[in-house]
């Protein structure tokens, strides 16, 4: 008897999970709808059709404060405001807005005596917004806030209101908050970086900034704007004003740096210009405060900063200069930028410009260049209002000559750090002695270094290059330091050098000798055969050719380039000769002679 009952309290469970499978089925489908912050619960709930979301018109349009009238006979619901007249056929897909027939993409409807219409449809033509949460499957609707961030209107971008919160669009205010919207690119992520933040937004948005996902993307809760980015929200009638700027307190030179202090961390775009040389910093969200204004150095809209002392930068003496007639903010406007850097946030509300010694191995080596001894790097410093819409001051800083820079943030703001490039006089050559410093590179069978030999042969045929006029010779090193291969690359580009010549010598069995050249563009392959040429000659080892090869420093370089390897440090032989004065002198001279050849064939 006891297996009778159990067997019929099996069935009864089985037969109940369908009904309970259904009725969870049915629960995680509920779509809620949500109107001016409040959860709506109609008699007969909003259902999808087609992709489409059909609401009980009634409800939702009374609250919108439209009028809603029923025609029976002809199955017609209409819907009246103060600027939309709408008319819809239960069955058609074809509306009336305003006299003007307009198509929908799923018709209105009838469900337990309730008209049902594309909510998206109806609510966009009576002006609202509209939006779609996923996690929480919500419609939200509302009436459309218009926005301004710091003056400028953002026109076609959606407030909604959730609950007692107003959001706001992350993506698109994120510039004028001093953060950075990273969009997902492939497999990536969106991320927001403000200051240290650095924010996985699929991770921790929802959880450490309270963002929400709607079909239109991330939306940030207005109380999170005024707190955690120190914005200002104001809301006069329908229009919220967002406003978050940093005003300019000053700009001065002291003791080599240039400081710039603002009243709140923005992020910088910083750019090379040249004709003339200048670094251009651009702080946006920001205008001059009204003290700087009133400062001597500041005139018809642009301050010029001059130096107030003497500054000694990187053995360049700079002399007190007098103020002079500022520029105006036309000269300020510059042309397309040479080299454009990524967005930098800042978190500090200083930013320092630093001015190191310069690179011995590019400022040092060649008596060409010793009249920049003469010529101060910093010209000049000006600054005006360069934009109103966004808010955008610009410093720029005129230079006598080309440079590098890096910058990077400091105890008190950010550093830029100015490296003086050399100026090109002639047919410019770079010599790459390979490896140094901690990359000795390959080992002789003495015992000896290849880092040695290459630093020997580069310094030898520098000097066999002063006798030809019209040549310009800098080294990636001119010690035992280690640039990294990038570094030679970047030094090379930078400076725009005419052609490249990297030193090696090769390493491999006992028995393996020979020279060989290798280049990798098609530009490079007339240079190298000249140089091959040559060195066999010198060198007497066994021709392994002049061929194509992917070395990152004759792959990345953009000018004619060539790679050698003299012979092989691992044949006793070979290895002996190298290490040889003369053997040595006799290199660096048929070096010297491909160069010139190249150079007074080719160019």
């Amino acid at each position: 008897m006891r297996r009778f009952r159990l067997g019929i309290g099996m069935l009864l469970i089985l037969l109940l999970i369908p009904w309970t499978s259904a009725m969870v089925h049915a629960e995680t489908n509920t779509i809620q709808l949500m109107l001016e912050g409040q959860t709506l619960k109609p008699d007969v709930p909003p259902k999808l059709v087609q992709g489409r979301t059909m609401v009980p018109i009634r409800i939702v349009a009374e609250e919108l404060g439209a009028e809603v009238g029923w025609d029976n006979q002809q199955r017609k619901v209409s819907i009246k405001s103060n600027a939309v007249d709408l008319t819809m056929h239960i069955g058609q897909k074809k509306a009336i807005v305003n006299g003007k027939e307009v198509a929908m993409d799923v018709p209105p409807m009838l469900d337990k005596g309730r008209t049902l219409v594309p909510l998206r449809f109806v609510g966009e033509s009576l002006g609202t917004t509209i939006g779609w949460e996923q996690d929480t499957r919500t419609v939200i609707v509302n009436q459309t806030y218009p926005v301004e961030a710091n003056g400028k209107s953002l026109s076609g971008q959606r407030v909604f209101k959730i609950g007692n919160e107003y959001y706001f669009p992350l993506k698109e205010i994120s510039p004028f908050l001093g953060a950075v919207f990273q969009s997902a690119e492939m497999d990536q992520v969106d991320r927001l970086i403000y200051g240290d933040l650095n924010l996985n937004i699929e991770e921790r948005g929802r959880t450490q900034l309270h963002l929400r996902r709607l079909d239109s993307g991330w939306v940030v809760p207005q109380s999170v704007i005024e707190n955690l980015f120190q914005a200002k929200v104001v809301q006069a009638d329908r229009l919220f004003r967002i406003e978050k700027l940093s005003r300019l307190q000053s700009v001065q030179e002291v003791n080599g740096k240039i400081v710039i202090k603002s009243t709140a961390p923005m992020p910088l775009q910083h750019f090379l210009m040249e004709a003339p040389h200048r670094l251009v910093i651009d702080l946006p969200n920001t205008i001059i405060s009204e003290e700087l204004k009133e400062t001597a150095f500041f005139n018809g809209g642009t301050g010029i900063i001059r130096k107030a002392s003497t500054v000694s930068v990187s053995g360049i003496t700079s002399e007190p200069m007098p103020l002079e007639e500022p520029l105006s903010s036309e000269e300020l406007s510059t042309d397309t930028p040479v080299e454009t850097q990524p967005l930098e946030t800042s978190t500090e509300k200083m930013v320092d410009i630093e001015l190191p010694e310069m690179t011995p191995s590019l400022e040092s080596q060649s008596p060409r260049l010793s009249h920049l001894e003469q010529e101060e790097l910093i010209k000049e410093i000006r600054f005006s209002q360069f934009s109103l819409e966004p808010q955008t001051v610009r410093i720029v800083v005129e230079l006598s000559r080309r440079v590098k820079y890096d910058l990077n943030p400091g105890a008190e703001g950010w550093e830029v750090a100015l490296h003086s490039l050399p100026k090109k006089e002639g047919f410019l050559i770079m010599l790459d002695p390979g490896h140094g410093g901690k990359d000795p590179g390959a080992k002789g069978v003495s015992s000896n270094r290849e880092k040695d030999l290459t630093l020997t042969i580069s310094t030898l045929l520098k000097e066999e290059l002063r006798q030809y006029k019209g040549l310009q010779v800098i080294e990636t090193r001119s010690d035992d330091s280690y640039p990294t291969l990038q570094d030679r690359v970047l030094m090379a580009n930078e400076i725009q050098a005419d052609l490249f010549l990297s030193i090696h010598a090769n390493a491999f069995k006992p028995e393996t000798r020979g020279t060989e050249t290798y280049y990798h563009t098609a530009q490079s392959e007339q240079f190298a055969k000249i140089v091959h040429k040559h060195l066999l000659e010198a060198t007497r080892f066994p021709d392994r050719g002049a061929k194509k090869a992917g070395y990152y420093v004759i792959k990345n370089t953009t000018m004619p380039s060539a790679l050698i390897e003299i012979g092989f440090l691992t044949h006793a032989e070979e290895n002996r000769q190298m290490l040889e004065p003369a053997f040595q002198k006799r290199v660096a001279q048929a070096l010297g002679k491909a160069i010139h050849e190249y150079y007074t064939s080719y160019q």
